[in-house]
């Protein structure tokens, strides 16, 4: 939880009011989702979902979120289902979020407040398969770290094309802080947000 956490701000502070505010000036009820690909057990989700019932469901309380975590592994997506985790998962979650939606259990493994885990839908998707990405149209933001470092180059390019397909028009693409779309996509306009990076589709 709160790993990539100047990301998750950026999509707090910038990305989300940049997006739902364009969208209230076509409609009163704007639709917001955000896709976690390669979500493994949930935590990635589960934090933007925190983080967005906190400061942007308050701030927009028209709009209506939605967030997807996704995997090619069902087993973590069952796990992620369940949102039982151990105290290493949960280090970093601050003490607001900790007290209000998780709940210590007597094993000392940590449950997620359904209140949360209602938020989050999992499904099984390959990122390397256009007709599974398919799946997840209309799409404003997608988290998508330390992913393509498995693929080689041009399954790369095929796995950048399909996020890209998935995004909406000024739909931001977050990648690991390590990771590059230089020479994989020149379809995604690079852009810099306080402490992290982005790509934005124009």
């Amino acid at each position: 939880f709160f790993r990539a956490e100047q990301q998750f701000e950026a999509l707090i502070d910038v990305v989300a009011p940049e997006i739902i505010e364009k969208k209230l000036k076509v409609s009163p009820n704007p639709f917001f989702r955000v896709w976690s690909a390669a979500c493994s057990s949930g935590e990635e989700p589960y934090t933007i979902a925190m983080m967005m019932k906190e400061r942007l469901s308050k701030k927009y309380p028209t709009a209506q979120f939605q967030i997807v975590g996704s995997d090619i592994n069902r087993e973590v997506l069952e796990k992620a289902k369940r949102g039982i985790y151990k105290e290493y998962s949960v280090k970093n979650v601050p003490s607001l979020y900790m007290d209000k939606y998780f709940k210590k259990q007597a094993n000392g493994l940590y449950a997620l407040s359904d209140d949360i885990k209602r938020l989050v839908k999992f499904a099984p998707i390959n990122l390397y398969k256009k007709e599974e990405v398919r799946k997840m149209a209309n799409v404003d933001v997608i988290f998508c770290a330390n992913v393509l470092i498995y693929f080689d180059p041009p399954s790369k390019e095929r796995v950048v094309s399909n996020l890209y397909d998935a995004l909406n028009r000024g739909g931001y693409l977050f990648i690991g802080y390590s990771e590059s779309l230089h020479g994989v996509s020149k379809a995604f306009k690079l852009v810099h947000l306080p402490k992290c990076m982005a790509y934005k589709k124009e």
